[in-house]
């Protein structure tokens, strides 16, 4: 037989596949009968030995020990037709978490046509976090990723059917007597990864899309994956460092001379709210504040987005609003899922996540404010989620 080539893991990669694919329901992660067809229809297998084989799709990554699924097998586990959950190989927490978020997008989709058009002025927030190439999933921590290629889809589908809005105009568009015909749209990203500004930009820009970066002063330019980020800490070394990596403030400058993209405060150390004192939120939002002021000529520090971010699990309590606030910020935005309103507290708006499933039709549940099924998988959010 020829000899066996290795993928870029370091497993071997066969191209001569037997006829009869074994039914995934059937997989076993061991070293005693490991089926070696792939689910995934990429006509290939991987290996670790002869006698340890491993679908290409769906194999724990035991060469580097990081235990990454690939994402391949998510695709076609949730895929349009609905999930098939005897592809998922790896059920972790995040697996569990993905597909739930799938059920309730497309339940979202469906109750479309009942939601009642808006009297009064709405703003979808938009959250993301990283847009990197990651094709894997790791089943126990979120990556919090939206791909570059379904990143460019979504913003595609969204100015087809929405107006965008720059968060700095939310306050007055709320307030505005005039219902606008489209939903309102405002894109913001948490973290300032430096992904977002060589990934999502040029889609930005080609969309004529505004968008706010919040970034976490104290770790800005930062070579080594930010200490909240729990899936850069663990996959570093088996990932490019521009799945991880923040943005420096040559490259925030940058975006900001696009006339897109504004910069502003994710706090100063992304502290847990429920872990600190009115002294740390003071000087969280003040610091953060300064350096931003200082490093970015004055063009920002008006907005500031609070790590966490939930109201619910106290990780946003009075007194860092009361904080936020005296600091000098105009607006705050939360993680808190619901479209802002005229009703909503300027110092804790609610924002929707984007998530890497979502479809143009989802999307457009969300912005149209289809969320009861969301609100069913936020109320399974607990308080030690994946730090990010």
């Amino acid at each position: 037989p020829p000899s066996p080539t290795l993928d870029r893991r370091g497993y071997e990669s066969v191209p001569d596949p037997p006829a009869v694919k074994t039914p995934a329901a059937t997989m076993e992660l061991s070293t005693h009968s490991v089926p070696n067809w792939c689910i995934c229809n990429c006509s290939k297998w991987c290996t670790r030995s002869p006698n340890d084989r491993m679908p290409h799709s769906s194999y724990v990554d035991l060469h580097v020990g990081s235990g990454g699924v690939h994402r391949a097998v998510l695709d076609r586990a949730l895929s349009p037709s609905g999930p098939r959950p005897e592809a998922f190989v790896m059920i972790g927490r995040i697996t569990v978490k993905r597909a739930l978020k799938h059920a309730a997008g497309r339940a979202a989709a469906a109750t479309v046509p009942f939601v009642r058009r808006p009297r009064a002025s709405r703003v979808c927030i938009l959250m993301y976090h990283r847009v990197a190439d990651i094709d894997f999933v790791d089943p126990d921590v979120d990556d919090w990723n939206v791909r570059p290629d379904t990143f460019a889809r979504q913003i595609a589908a969204l100015s087809e059917c929405a107006e965008f809005v720059r968060l700095a105009d939310v306050p007055e568009r709320l307030l505005s007597s005039t219902v606008p015909v489209r939903p309102l749209v405002c894109v913001t990203f948490d973290d300032g990864y430096a992904n977002v500004l060589t990934r999502a930009l040029p889609v930005l820009l080609k969309h004529a899309a505004p968008a706010t970066v919040f970034v976490v002063t104290g770790y800005v330019g930062s070579t080594e994956p930010m200490p909240f980020d729990a899936w850069g800490q663990k996959h570093r070394r088996e990932s490019s460092p521009e799945t991880w990596r923040a943005a420096t403030w040559d490259e925030l400058r940058s975006a900001i001379q696009t006339g897109l993209v504004s910069v502003e405060s994710h706090s100063d150390r992304h502290l847990d709210g429920r872990l600190c004192d009115s002294r740390q939120f003071d000087e969280e939002a003040q610091r953060s504040r300064a350096v931003l002021r200082e490093r970015l000529n004055g063009g920002a520090g008006s907005a500031y987005a609070y790590p966490y971010g939930s109201t619910r699990l106290g990780h946003v309590p009075p007194a860092y609003m009361t904080g936020v606030r005296q600091a000098g910020y105009a607006l705050a935005v939360s993680t808190d899922l619901g479209l802002a309103d005229r009703s909503s507290d300027p110092y804790g708006l609610p924002r929707v996540e984007v998530h890497e499933l979502d479809s143009p039709a989802v999307l457009r549940a969300k912005i149209r404010g289809a969320l009861a099924p969301f609100q069913f998988t936020d109320r399974l959010r607990v308080a030690h989620r994946s730090r990010v």
